[in-house]
């Protein structure tokens, strides 16, 4: 009977030092606790903006992607004609990047501008 209270015991304080010594979330919000679950995965793409003039240009295009559910990061490089864009491939996808970008009157890629989004540029980005 004194090994099973002793064994007992042991586990009681061994269960006791790992509660203790295991991190703190009761002062998070229940958001950053899911953020500490959740880690999601991020892809890159650059894309080819072949028709972007301007800095103006590049805020258009990267207005249009951050609208986007999924794109996480965008860096236009106006010399480069380029865009850099973090996106989650869960969400979203490369085509989807391109035809944003399209729709916004620039080609992206081998994706060619709409003429709606075009005819919606200021005259210096035509």
């Amino acid at each position: 009977m004194k090994r099973a209270i002793t064994r007992i015991s042991i586990v009681a304080a061994a269960c006791a030092s790992i509660i203790a010594c295991s991190p703190k979330q009761e002062n998070q919000t229940p958001n950053a606790q899911a953020q500490q679950r959740v880690t999601v995965q991020a892809a890159t793409t650059t894309i080819n903006l072949p028709t972007m003039k301007c800095k103006m240009c590049a805020g258009t295009i990267t207005d249009a992607l951050n609208k986007i559910d999924g794109v996480k990061d965008v860096k236009v490089d106006v010399d480069a004609k380029t865009a850099v864009v973090m996106y989650e491939p869960v969400k979203i996808d490369q085509r989807k990047i391109e035809t944003t970008i399209s729709d916004a009157g620039y080609d992206a890629n081998l994706t060619k501008r709409t003429d709606a989004g075009y005819s919606q540029l200021a005259e210096c980005c035509k």
